[in-house]
C-alpha cells in the first residue's frame, strides 16, 4: 500500500496522457468498426490489402461524418448514461457508415469482375450468372445506379469535411458525465508535475504531512522574492523539508497558495482554495 501511495503523484501526473491514449484507442476502434460496416456494401471482389485500405478510408469518413452529425443527436442523447457512453457520437458515426454502405452498394451494384468471381467458392457462381445477364450498356460508369451511389458518397464526404473542426475527446464526455471538468484533470496533473531537479508541493506534503509549522524555519530573502514573484502574493511562512536527501523550501502565501522551491528556483505552486480550503 505504501508503495502504491508513493506512485500516486506519478500516476496522476501521467493522467492527461492516459486519457489521450484512451481517445486514440477509441478512434482506432471506431475507424475499424464503422469502416467494416461501410465496406459491406461493396459488391465487387477485392483483394485483402485494397479491401483493408478501403475499410480504413471509409472508417475515417464515417468518423468525420459522425462528428458532423453528433450535434443533431446531442439534445436527445447528451446527458446521463448517454453522455457517459458517447451515444450521440456513436449514432452519428453509425448513420454515416450506413450511408457509405448504401453508396458503395450502388456504386458496385453492377460491377462485374468475372475472372475474380470464378475463383470464389460455390455460392458465388449464381452471382456470376446473374452478372452476365446485365445489359452491357449498364456495366459502365454511366449507369444511373452507380451515379447515385457516387453522389451519396461524395455528398457525405463534402458534408463531413465542411462540418469537421476538430476531433471530439470522448474522455471529456466521460468525465463530464460524472460532473468533472476535463480542464481540472490537466490542472491536477500540473499540481504533481515539477521541473527537473524539483519536487511538487503535493509530493513534499505527502512526506511531511499537511501541518508544516513544526518544520525548520527558512529565512532566505532571495527565495522569498522568487516565490512571491511566482505566486503573485506575499509569503507568510517558509519551512524546509527533506526529500530523497535533498532540501526543499515549502512556502505559504497570503492568498492561500503553497509553493515548493529550491535555493535556485521555484518548483511550483498550488492554490489550496481549489480544494475547498
Amino acid at each position: 500500500m505504501a508503495a502504491f501511495l508513493g506512485n500516486v503523484p506519478a500516476i496522476l501526473g501521467q493522467l492527461p496522457d492516459l486519457l489521450l491514449l484512451t481517445d486514440i484507442l477509441f478512434y482506432v476502434f471506431a475507424i475499424m468498426f464503422f469502416g467494416s460496416i461501410a465496406v459491406r456494401g461493396f459488391r465487387g471482389h477485392m483483394h485483402a490489402i485494397p479491401h483493408f485500405g478501403l475499410r480504413i478510408l471509409m472508417g475515417v469518413v464515417s468518423v468525420m461524418g459522425g462528428l458532423g452529425l453528433q450535434d443533431f443527436f446531442t439534445p436527445f442523447f447528451g446527458g446521463g448514461i448517454y453522455q457517459l457512453l458517447n451515444v450521440d457520437l456513436f449514432i452519428g458515426m453509425l448513420i454515416s457508415s450506413l450511408i457509405l454502405c448504401l453508396g458503395l452498394y450502388l456504386v458496385s451494384f453492377r460491377l462485374v469482375n468475372i475472372p475474380s468471381l470464378k475463383k470464389q467458392i460455390e455460392k458465388m457462381r449464381k452471382r456470376i450468372e446473374k452478372a452476365k445477364k446485365v445489359p452491357r450498356q449498364k456495366l459502365g460508369w454511366r449507369d444511373p445506379v452507380k451515379i447515385v451511389g457516387i453522389v451519396i458518397i461524395v455528398g457525405l464526404l463534402v458534408f463531413s469535411l465542411s462540418q469537421f473542426n476538430e476531433l471530439t475527446r470522448p474522455s471529456n464526455s466521460f468525465l463530464s458525465a460524472f460532473g468533472i471538468d476535463p480542464d481540472s484533470i490537466e490542472d491536477l496533473s500540473n499540481q504533481f508535475a515539477a521541473p527537473e531537479g524539483c519536487e511538487s508541493v503535493i509530493t513534499l506534503l505527502q512526506e511531511t504531512g499537511p501541518d508544516i509549522t513544526g518544520l525548520p524555519e527558512f529565512t532566505g530573502e532571495k527565495v522569498k522574492g522568487m516565490v512571491e514573484a511566482e505566486a503573485g502574493s506575499s509569503v507568510l511562512i517558509m519551512r524546509t523539508a527533506t526529500h530523497d536527501g535533498k532540501e526543499y523550501i515549502i512556502a505559504v502565501t497570503k492568498d492561500s497558495k503553497i509553493c515548493s522551491a529550491t535555493i535556485e528556483k521555484v518548483c511550483g505552486c498550488i492554490d489550496t482554495t481549489q480544494f475547498g480550503g
